[in-house]
């Protein structure tokens, strides 16, 4: 129907739902129609806009009931179990929020949460100024750690609730109501009680751990915004705190069901709540494609705040081990990134712990001076060994101070990216490898600078003299082993995210290992001898005050050197892992287990350019053409042996890595290198079984449940 371009105009309306039907009828299935005027983008945008997948969706806003209406229905005079189904109801839309929902079709369906200051109800009033607090926490922690994107979190908030009420107020009312409704003795009473419990000490949590109030929007708070700078994450206190949380999060699964349940038996929406008004904030949500649009049942919501709570609690009970170490800082993050219980949130609520300003750990220690002692230990240059003369050169301490300086960045940057989901993270490595080769040559400089500030002073000391040309890769040595443990995660995230594909084993098996892991292994065996000959320098020495002083740093490198060695074992196994693996793959090739995908002579090389592309800007070891790969792999005389000999092979490297394992287990008790022994034991077996040619007519089944990388190996 055409729509009157002016009010004041005569217009003729014509009905045109027939010819509008007949032109349908003539267009297929994903077919547009065109015009001058509306082009295909705003074709696009306009399904988009009607997909009931959106969040708004094809759907007609109904007048929906405010808090006086809520009233009138009697939301103020629930019995104890609606206020209670409330209150899980609650935490079931936060819980949808934080999994990347629209905060308007979840937790703002709550009408109690949109305007907490009108609530006159004593136990529902101090909830929803307890959720109010909450809720900007949550916002400033997220914005504030930019570690999230739009898949992750849903930051189109069009507003949040305000309360009158400052953070401490509502901690010792939530505290006051827990302690009366416990005195109560009733099964309901002291349910409610462990939600106000959870709100409190979660409340508490956020407040010592981070700089959360940074962002609340409270005028209230006095000298707001307050200087974050003095910040300092309580660890200690907050071990206490989150001890009670999980205490109380547990409590609330085991009492979930004392809440009245729905007619129907299932959790939705929770329309059928007095409270919740599903329709609520239906005119303020985005037109976005929200990552979760299902509501989460009771149940499930609050057994992710066990989760949650767990995983909040492991920050201040191990994070203490890693500050010492900036390679231990690192590994804790992509640690705790992994972890079954990481979300976005954990995830940004560790970088404001570690990080709550600037480059400062723990808003104490800068980052650089962290740096410069894990450098010390692990491969003891001269440049900053105020007896040699590398020390006192300008040039060559001019040349380390830039270094640090790109480290630090090239490091604040990764520990960012770790904060990321897994798959985006896989992205952000390529960016972090790209930072690793300006780090690269950054270490070269200072490494030249130092052994010509050396060569220039050399003395008749033998010992000096050898300590020089150890030094001619020091730093260099350092930064390539950090890069080959990145490109070792890049190539494990790869097979955690399952885009590996079998007839890929070949060369990414072998890259992994003949590369990646030598690569390791040489760095290691480097970083050991820097060690053990610095250690015998300091021990030669005649002046006992000087031995004296240097107790504490020799006894720090004997336990630089067991690692080590320990570390040793186990990259030497998996190196025979991936030759095991890479010889099986050869194997089962030649069996056509798998199909092998070609268009052309040159799919395969074509297929492992792309793989490794992200490599080809390193130094070497890491850029290895296609041509390196098959001359250095030994791939055409392999197959030519057959499978049998591939597989006999194969099941001998597996056995090599149990051996090596073996030695590894004993003393560590090690998780992962368990789980690389069944492997190796399961593995080996399959191997000789299909060596003797027995069961050769079976399929080969990749199942990765002890190791991301490495799998087991299932006749079926």
């Amino acid at each position: 129907m055409a729509c009157p371009s002016s009010d004041k105009e005569a217009v003729d309306r014509q009905d045109i739902t027939e010819a509008f039907l007949l032109g349908c009828k003539e267009i297929g299935p994903g077919c547009l129609a065109a015009a001058t005027n509306f082009s295909l983008s705003e074709a696009m945008s306009a399904i988009e806009l009607m997909d009931p997948k959106m969040d708004v969706g094809l759907q007609r806003n109904q007048k929906a009931a405010g808090l006086e209406t809520c009233r009138e229905k009697g939301v103020f005079s629930m019995a104890g179990d609606e206020i209670l189904a409330t209150m899980d109801a609650t935490m079931a839309v936060f819980v949808s929020w934080l999994e990347g929902n629209s905060i308007g079709q979840s937790l703002l369906t709550n009408v109690l949460l949109t305007e907490p200051n009108a609530v006159d109800a004593p136990i529902l009033g101090i909830f929803g100024h307890a959720f109010s607090h909450i809720a900007q926490y949550v916002v400033t922690i997220l914005k504030t750690a930019a570690v999230s994107e739009e898949e992750d979190f849903n930051f189109s908030i069009p507003y949040l609730p305000l309360t009158d009420r400052v953070h401490r107020d509502v901690i010792e009312e939530l505290q006051s109501a827990e302690a009366h409704l416990n005195k109560e003795g009733t099964a309901i009473s002291k349910a409610i009680a462990a939600r106000f419990g959870w709100l409190r000490t979660f409340m508490q949590a956020i407040l010592v751990l981070t700089p959360a109030l940074s962002g609340v929007a409270n005028k209230l708070v006095q000298n707001y915004p307050p200087d974050m700078s003095n910040f300092r994450p309580q660890l200690r206190k907050s071990i206490d705190i989150l001890r009670a949380c999980h205490d109380y999060s547990r409590a609330m699964v085991d009492t979930w069901t004392l809440g009245k349940q729905a007619s129907d038996g299932i959790d939705g929406d929770f329309g059928w709540l007095p409270a919740f008004e599903p329709d609520f904030n239906r005119k303020h949500l985005p037109p976005t494609f929200p990552r979760k649009s299902v509501i989460q049942p009771r149940s499930t919501s609050l057994a992710y705040l066990v989760d949650l709570s767990e995983s909040l609690l492991r920050i201040p009970l191990e994070l203490p081990e890693s500050l010492n170490d900036s390679g231990n800082l690192l590994e804790y993050f992509r640690l705790y990134g992994e972890h079954r219980c990481s979300t976005v949130f954990t995830r940004s609520f560790l970088q404001m712990v570690i990080f709550p300003f600037d480059d400062h750990v723990l808003g104490e220690v800068v980052l650089a001076d962290i740096f410069t002692d894990t450098v010390i230990d692990c491969v003891v240059p001269a440049v900053l060994d105020n007896t040699t003369a590398a020390y006192h050169d300008a040039e060559a301490r001019e040349a380390w101070e830039e270094f640090v300086q790109e480290y630090t960045k090239s490091m604040l940057n990764l520990v960012q990216y770790y904060g990321n989901n897994l798959t985006r993270l896989r992205e952000k490595l390529v960016n972090a490898l790209e930072d690793m080769r300006m780090l690269l040559d950054a270490a070269l400089k200072v490494d030249i600078q130092s052994v010509r500030a050396m060569r220039e002073n050399e003395t008749g000391n033998a010992e000096r003299n050898e300590l020089t040309r150890r030094e001619s890769s020091a730093f260099y040595t350092y930064i390539l082993n950090e890069t080959a443990r990145l490109i070792a995660h890049h190539f494990e995230l790869s097979f955690r995210l399952d885009l590996v594909a079998p007839y890929e084993y070949t060369y990414m098996y072998w890259y992994l290992g003949e590369v990646v892991k030598r690569s390791l292994c040489s760095g290691l065996d480097r970083a050991y001898t820097f060690i053990l000959h610095n250690f015998k320098l300091s021990t030669s020495s005649s002046n006992k005050k000087a031995v004296q002083k240097q107790a504490k740093k020799e006894e720090k490198l004997r336990r630089r050197l067991a690692l080590y060695q320990e570390e040793g074992k186990l990259l030497t196994a998996e190196m025979a892992m991936c030759d095991g693996m890479f010889r099986a793959a050869i194997g089962l090739s030649l069996l056509k287990k798998f199909m092998i995908p070609r268009w052309n002579d040159r799919s395969e090389e074509h297929r492992y350019l792309h793989r490794m592309a992200p490599f080809f800007l390193l130094h070497q070891p890491f850029a290895v053409s296609y041509a390196e790969y098959k001359q250095r792999s030994l791939y055409d005389s392999l197959a030519s042996a057959g499978p049998s000999q591939l597989f006999s092979d194969a099941a001998e490297a597996f056995e090599m890595g149990r051996i090596e394992l073996e030695k590894y287990v004993l003393p560590t008790k090690s998780g992962y290198a368990h789980a690389l022994l069944r492997v190796c034991k399961n593995n080996a077996v399959v191997l000789r079984i299909l060596a003797a040619g027995k069961m050769v007519e079976k399929r080969i089944h990749f199942n990765f449940v002890d190791s991301p990388v490495y799998p087991v190996l299932r006749l079926i």
